[in-house]
């Protein structure tokens, strides 16, 4: 019985790049503004709270002001 040969040759494994990205690709938007200024504040109000139940609490916060002070 003969030998099995590959159909196709084996590709060479892609190598990652290790460079640190540079960041945000893009700017922030108004939401994660005011976020950024209210979340020590709900923090503050919220002691030993997790991470989504602050976020729960900022997005409700968010939804409730009028528009005029969204625009950040």
């Amino acid at each position: 019985m003969p030998e099995r040969q590959p159909t196709s040759p084996a590709k060479p494994k892609r190598k990652h790049s290790k460079e640190p990205t540079s960041g945000t690709r893009h700017p922030k938007n108004k939401f994660l503004l005011f976020r950024a200024s209210v979340e020590e504040s709900v923090k503050r109000e919220m002691p030993g709270s997790r991470f989504a139940q602050r976020s729960k609490e900022i997005g409700r916060i968010w939804r409730q002001l009028p528009r005029a002070e969204k625009e950040y």
